[in-house]
């Protein structure tokens, strides 16, 4: 995300003429909404893309995830920046008056082990509870 419309264009200018083999209109310049943070993130956070699912005969659906190439990326990534803002500046409300504390009787300390279960297509902990109660069936 760059400040303007103004400061893009000239971005992506520069951007083709650093990388020639580059197509330009790949190279999309558009106004930022509330879903461009899903935008921004899906290239470092994507795991699955719609041709790793397959439908079972049970009408279960598997789901492939390349672990190997997820490693090499991951490794190309560790203690990389991925995102860099620059040109940006956010009006933040330093207000902090209608905060409210909330007081916890009982704070768990403890680490717990979750194992996936795929009968339940959940992660269950070692106590049995399910860590997102989704209804995948």
């Amino acid at each position: 995300m760059i400040e303007s419309r103004n400061a893009a264009e000239l971005l992506k200018k520069e951007w083709l003429l650093r990388y020639p083999d580059a197509l330009e209109f790949l190279q999309d310049v558009v106004k930022a909404n509330d879903g461009s943070i899903i935008e921004l993130l899906k290239y470092t956070a994507k795991l699955v893309n719609k041709n790793d699912y397959t439908r079972l005969d049970n009408g279960r659906i598997e789901i492939g995830i390349h672990a190997k190439a997820l490693d090499i990326i991951f490794q190309a990534l560790y203690r990389k920046r991925t995102y860099q803002g620059f040109g940006v500046h956010l009006n933040l409300n330093e207000d902090v008056s209608e905060l409210k504390s909330e007081v916890y009787e009982e704070i768990l300390s403890d680490i717990d082990v979750w194992t996936w279960d795929q009968d339940n297509s959940d992660w269950i902990s070692t106590y049995g509870e399910m860590l997102t109660g989704c209804d995948a069936h």
